[in-house]
């Protein structure tokens, strides 16, 4: 200390002076050099006026935002749950409505079935025939189902016709109505009343079934 003292003591005023402003403006840089190297290891950390991207702080902030990223799947997950199961609920009903292949044979029973049990009140229905329209197959064999067609004839009056044909659309089976001719009943005078004789129809209902070997070959 005393030697550091005596060399003070003799240098002149100017030298002083430059030693007095260089040594803090050296330790501001080392200062400065040391606190950069720093931030270039924590990064941008929070609240620090100087910020350096990279470093540790960098890692943090991109595993937050990959925290909040998962957490915000996780928070949507009881709504795609429900969503899917109501997907699931769709697709179970709609194969409920569709008939299996073995039951094409049911199908034809449940159309004749469908045209006896329109009630008297309402109108009358006369069950002539049905016949099954195979549709064509899939040739790549990729579809769970095929398309089958009814050819139906019956007669009956105006009422009795309606109600069929809405029974048939509205049951829990899926038919629809492809094609209807409807060849209208001969007017005769009995007793010196009209009598409107029973109206003819011919239609074809479209349907589909599933192909059982095909759904076990997916599954």
């Amino acid at each position: 200390m005393a030697s550091l003292a005596a060399t003070w003591n003799q240098m002149d005023k100017r030298q002083q002076y430059i030693v007095l402003i260089a040594v803090p403006v050296l330790l501001a840089v080392l200062l400065g050099y040391l606190s950069w190297g720093v931030l270039a290891k924590i990064g941008p950390k929070p609240g620090l006026l100087i910020k350096r991207e990279g470093g540790v702080y960098s890692e943090i902030e991109g595993l937050d935002a990959q925290i909040v990223e998962k957490e915000t799947i996780i928070a949507k997950e009881p709504s795609i749950d429900a969503q899917l199961k109501s997907l699931q609920d769709d697709i179970a009903e709609a194969e409920e409505r569709l008939p299996l292949e073995a039951e094409k044979s049911q199908m034809r029973e449940l159309i004749e079935k469908l045209a006896r049990s329109i009630p008297s009140s309402i109108g009358t229905v006369q069950f002539k025939s049905v016949s099954i329209k195979e549709g064509p197959k899939d040739r790549d064999n990729k579809k769970e189902y095929q398309a089958i067609g009814y050819q139906i004839e019956i007669s009956g009056d105006l009422h009795g016709i309606i109600k069929y044909i809405d029974s048939i659309e509205k049951n829990t089976r899926y038919m629809a109505v492809r094609t209807l001719s409807i060849r209208p009943g001969e007017t005769t005078i009995d007793n010196n009343k009209v009598v409107v004789n029973p109206h003819t129809v011919s239609m074809e209902l479209i349907t589909y079934y599933y192909d059982n070997a095909t759904r076990k070959k997916r599954k």
